[in-house]
């Protein structure tokens, strides 16, 4: 595969990789820096993002070659890292240490709610059959007064019709019997009331007295409830296998088995979060750092002119000399 083909490959897996690393760190700051903003920014968007775009420059400056002293490029990457690691630790830690977890603290305070209602109800249906049998009781004694006024006075009336015709010249009735008739009228009158007004008022004591205690006891169980509903936390329910993801509880469990070990779903849990974080933090460094030194590799050196070469005076000199020598005419001799 050729480079032109496997740089926008490799930095493309780079972008996917900052994003991992990006969503971890974000997630990380906005828990620990909740409801702090840098100009209408959250803050933990803007850290994340110059961690991240800091992280990266040092690393194409390390690979780049730049006169940066890379003592300082190198710790300030190394800082950025740690930064990284950590966030990213913290949320798939978080995430992956019984993961279910808060479902099944939602469900658990659920369930002890639902159970207090239910024993509410059931307190509140006793209260009604309670008063239901109060009311009937006191039915039956103001029946038994009834029966027991009702005919004596429909006989006295009876009885004080018969004696109305004794009047005197106005028209009232003035017989002895008739007056007494009526006495004894008014007097089982004022009794049957009287009987009737007491049974109402021990009646309705008695329901007060039941209304009371029902709640008196539905306090009590709201109280109960609020406090086992308190008792239900993530640390006491931390080690319940329903709040542990399976995929993480059962390779423990068999390698235990197999190899006699005390590994548990925290153990594994950690190995797997430290592995991805490393991988979604020293993957795009590695990339960047890949991409910076192939450019300086494939960088175009400057063309340098060719130095003159030195010259000799000295040799100079004596090969004008000879040249001036040859150069003279010798005269030419003739024969004597």
């Amino acid at each position: 595969m050729s480079s032109k083909l496997t740089l926008p490959i490799l930095f493309a897996i780079a972008i996917f990789l900052l994003a991992i690393s990006y969503t971890f760190e974000q997630i990380a700051y906005a828990h620990i820096l909740p409801r702090m903003s840098v100009m209408g920014v959250e803050l933990s968007i803007v850290m994340a993002l110059a961690f991240n775009a800091t992280k990266i420059a040092l690393a194409w400056i390390i690979g780049a070659g730049d006169r940066l002293s890379q003592f300082s490029a190198t710790l300030g990457k190394l800082i950025y890292i740690s930064l990284s690691l950590l966030a990213s630790y913290m949320v798939f830690a978080y995430n992956a240490d019984a993961p279910l977890l808060d479902k099944v603290v939602r469900q658990h305070q659920a369930e002890t709610r639902q159970y207090y209602q239910q024993r509410i109800q059931a307190l509140t249906k006793n209260l009604d059959s309670e008063i239901e049998s109060v009311q009937v009781r006191y039915q039956k004694q103001r029946k038994q007064a009834n029966d027991q006024y009702l005919p004596l006075l429909k006989d006295l009336e009876e009885q004080r019709q018969q004696e109305m015709h004794i009047t005197d010249a106005n028209g009232n009735f003035i017989g002895k019997r008739y007056k007494e008739i009526m006495r004894q009228i008014e007097l089982n009158k004022n009794a049957l009331k009287r009987r009737i007004d007491e049974l109402n008022a021990k009646e309705s004591d008695e329901v007060a007295a039941l209304r009371k205690e029902w709640r008196k006891g539905q306090a009590a169980l709201m109280e109960e409830q609020n406090q086992a509903v308190q008792n239900i936390t993530r640390d006491s329910l931390h080690d319940d296998d329903a709040a542990q993801n399976r995929y993480l509880t059962a390779a423990p469990r068999l390698t235990n088995k197999i190899f006699h070990t005390d590994l548990g779903a925290t153990h594994l849990a950690m190995a797997l979060s430290l592995l991805a974080t490393l991988a979604a933090e020293f993957g795009p460094l590695l990339i960047v750092g890949y991409a910076a030194r192939t450019a300086r590799i494939n960088r175009p050196q400057p063309e340098q002119d060719a130095p003159e070469p030195k010259s000799n005076k000295a040799e100079d000199d004596s090969l004008e000399k000879s040249d001036s020598s040859t150069s003279k005419v010798l005269p030419i001799r003739t024969a004597e």
